[in-house]
């Protein structure tokens, strides 16, 4: 009962799965010459939403690899990927200047640390696929 529902795409795939996906006719392959046929119709019935261009994918792998997005079956908190906010982002600025002398000098020092994590989350909600 997994439904397809979506597709992130590197962005030089980007342009062939949104062709694709908002075709109104794709051509048929018949012993009779062949044809098109009403593909619009197809995509509505699958629930397919407008592909994703996700530009972290650029260089990921190949510039063939994409993932397919499943519907949720169940109101669940965990999605297919799951972003860990291990340490909060926080800056530290330096200097006790004030707001002129910081204009003329046109410097100013600061540090930002913090960590994060992207992983996997519930396995059959994204699916990973390798196009030759």
């Amino acid at each position: 009962f997994i439904r397809p529902v979506g597709l992130l795409t590197p962005p030089k795939m980007f342009p062939r799965a949104k062709q694709l996906t908002s075709a109104d006719f794709i051509a048929q392959a018949a012993a009779s010459g062949g044809g098109s046929a009403d593909f619009k119709a197809f995509l509505q019935a699958l629930g397919f939403a407008t592909p994703i261009c996700a530009d972290e994918l650029s260089g990921f792998e190949s510039e063939t690899t994409y993932f397919i997005v499943a519907e949720q079956a169940a109101n669940d908190e965990l999605g297919g990927c799951v972003y860990v906010d291990r340490e909060p982002f926080r800056m530290t600025t330096y200097g006790d200047m004030t707001e002129s002398e910081l204009g003329r000098k046109q410097e100013l020092e600061w540090h930002v640390r913090g960590r994060n994590a992207i992983a996997a989350g519930h396995p059959y909600l994204l699916f990973k696929v390798k196009a030759t």
